[in-house]
């Protein structure tokens, strides 16, 4: 009887041991998301920033740059902001001068 108890007890350990790691693993990718999120989005915003910045070096002109630009900026923006970035000029979503200077500040002059 002995060894059949001592069997029994590994089991139940290996299934507590691999609840215990499923949970670990649950918690950590739900952990994982938002902050990937938050990169892909600043990729985004980099990428536009400097497509928009090379079509337009003053940031003054919204019309110098594609439009598809001014849109991929205005959407990485928006979202950003949605994720409590201070670009409140973006929020509408729409490309103005005053979203494009707020999300590229870093690459626009003062």
């Amino acid at each position: 009887m002995k060894g059949v108890s001592l069997a029994i007890e590994t089991i139940i350990i290996l299934i507590l041991a691999v609840s215990v790691l499923t949970v670990l693993l649950f918690f950590l990718r739900s952990q994982v998301g938002p902050a990937q999120d938050t990169a892909t989005l600043l990729r985004e915003q980099t990428s536009a920033c400097s497509a928009y910045v090379g079509a337009d070096p003053a940031c003054t002109d919204a019309t110098d740059a594609t439009q598809e630009s001014r849109t991929k900026l205005a959407t990485a923006c928006k979202g950003l902001y949605r994720q409590g970035g201070s670009y409140s000029a973006c929020a509408g979503g729409s490309p103005t001068p005053e979203c494009i200077k707020a999300c590229c500040r870093s690459f626009c002059p003062p």
